[in-house]
């Protein structure tokens, strides 16, 4: 009996201590939460203070740890690291069954993926969010689902389609009372729209309605400044194009006083106008000044995307090795309990049998040493291998030569292919690189022909590099047909005539881009 009672103790203590320790760090989490919105550097200093591994010191809580961390890389505009960690979010937030975090982990995956490739994946997370916001009956989240439907028909330039799925619902998104970003949201999508589409009269009848929730207490205010100044340079484009140069300058103005709350693209389109208002007026040096700035900013962001694109390859390695030890930890901590349980119970009656089945666990305890060991190396050597393979991209990225740039890359997609077998998973194949590698070549194509989809653009990018149809079946693990098949749909949408080949066609393209820019 005395046994017995010793045991139940025993256990209850161990779980009652490693429970207690999880504990000690959950505090850390709900601290960074509470200061995201406004310092994002307070919420950094707290989730640093969690150490490793986060994956045993806050387990139950990692959904809501790798959703901070994405927050964070939002506010600092680290775009590549965003996706990394919102990816690692879903994950968890699936295994902790958290479906608030999964729906919202979704979204931001959706578009983040939407705006760099319009790919059906995004539309895929967009599937998946409504479903996690139906399990967990969260109707703001549905009605965020709604909207980046409109979102969508604002990005792809259909103005009318876009206000009319808004209207539809705006007064939906109003009466949602106790969180105001919907409406601000819908509104700051109308004023948007009507702006370009030359409407300023309803233009300025929403704007000044979304102008109207600045004191919403649901809306943190450099939030609500992030919608404003992109309005402004919207309203001040259109004016531009009216050739309204006041008006205009008066917009840009007010932009020029709110530049801290700008994304990277309302830093683009604010160095874009100010070229072409000087261009109108014919100011030379002022237009020269806001091109440098333009230039800068594009290297600046093309520097950040490669540095954060390697750091968070990093971050997924090092979270799965982190899961491995975990287990690993686990098991001989298993193991040990085991021995400690035993010998209260046999009290030396079973010496000898202790003793041998201590020998055996012993051995296994090797065992899992050894195994281990070999996983770490063959961590080590795939970390290697992709921190290598970045290295190489960044280089190339940089060389100013076209023709040797395309003999590179060719090489390195050879070898990518080469090792793929033994090294890299098909499903997370080298496609991913491609964005990263020619960024100047796939803005160009989308802008000027959005009516190619991605994976007709990623044909284009390959002919363009010399590729032939076999060599581009093998990349994309398709047929030679398949291939041929889209090549003759990119030249119907193209519309090139019979005497033009789309490789003579691409490189005339790309070539007028960089003489224009």
């Amino acid at each position: 009996m005395l046994l017995r009672f010793n045991y139940i103790f025993l256990v209850f203590f161990l779980v009652f201590a490693k429970g207690n320790s999880q504990n000690r760090f959950y505090r850390f989490v709900d601290s960074a939460d509470a200061y995201i919105d406004d310092q994002p550097l307070k919420t950094e200093e707290f989730l640093n203070l969690i150490p490793e591994p986060v994956t045993v010191n806050i387990k139950g809580k990692l959904a809501e740890y790798y959703h901070l961390r994405a927050l964070i890389d939002e506010k600092k505009n680290e775009r590549a690291k965003l996706f990394n960690d919102f990816h690692i979010t879903l994950r968890y937030a699936k295994v902790e069954k958290k479906y608030d975090i999964a729906g919202t982990a979704c979204l931001e995956l959706f578009f983040n993926i939407y705006r760099v490739g319009k790919d059906s994946l995004a539309y895929k997370y967009l599937d998946d969010a409504k479903r996690y916001y139906v399990l967990s009956d969260n109707q703001k989240g549905l009605a965020e689902v709604k909207q980046m439907f409109a979102y969508v028909a604002l990005d792809k330039k259909n103005y009318k389609k876009s206000n009319k799925l808004i209207l539809r619902d705006l007064d939906y998104f109003k009466n949602i009372k106790d969180d105001a970003y919907y409406y601000m949201y819908a509104l700051f999508m109308l004023s948007n729209n009507y702006s370009c589409l030359n409407d300023l009269q309803n233009t300025h009848k929403y704007f000044n309605l979304l102008k109207g929730l600045r004191n919403e207490e649901t809306i943190t205010p450099t939030f609500f400044d992030k919608h404003i100044v992109t309005v402004n340079l919207c309203i001040a484009k259109t004016h531009l194009l009216n050739k309204q140069m006041d008006s205009c300058w008066v917009y840009l103005k007010k932009a020029q006083n709110m530049r801290v709350n700008m994304n990277a693209n309302d830093r683009k389109d604010f160095y874009s106008l100010h070229i072409d208002y000087y261009t109108h007026l014919e100011d030379s040096k002022n237009q020269k000044a806001f091109i440098d700035s333009l230039g800068g900013l594009q290297k600046t962001e093309l520097a950040k995307i490669l540095e954060t694109s390697i750091g968070g390859d990093e971050a997924l390695i090092k979270t799965a090795d982190s899961l491995n030890d975990a287990e690993i930890k686990n098991d001989i901590k298993g193991v040990w309990i085991g021995f400690l349980i035993l010998g209260i119970i046999s009290l030396g009656f079973f010496f000898v049998y202790f003793y041998r089945k201590r020998k055996i666990k012993v051995n296994e305890f090797e065992y899992l040493k050894i195994n281990h060991e070999k996983l770490k190396v063959k961590v080590k050597g795939f970390e290697s291998y992709i921190s290598n393979l970045k290295k190489e991209v960044k280089t190339i990225s940089l060389t100013y030569d076209a023709s040797s740039q395309k003999t590179e890359i060719k090489k390195l997609y050879n070898n990518i292919h080469l090792n793929s077998k033994s090294i890299l998973d098909k499903s997370e194949s080298h496609l991913e690189l491609i964005s990263e590698l020619n960024i100047e070549f796939f803005n160009t194509i989308s802008t000027q022909y959005p009516e190619l989809n991605a994976s007709e653009i990623i044909i284009c990018y390959y002919v363009f590099m010399g590729f032939k149809n076999k060599e581009i079946a093998v990349f994309i693990n398709s047929t030679v047909r398949a291939v041929e098949s889209k090549r003759y749909r990119i030249n119907n949408k193209l519309v090139l005539p019979p005497n033009i080949t789309l490789l003579d066609f691409l490189n005339g393209l790309i070539k007028n881009h960089q003489e224009v820019v």
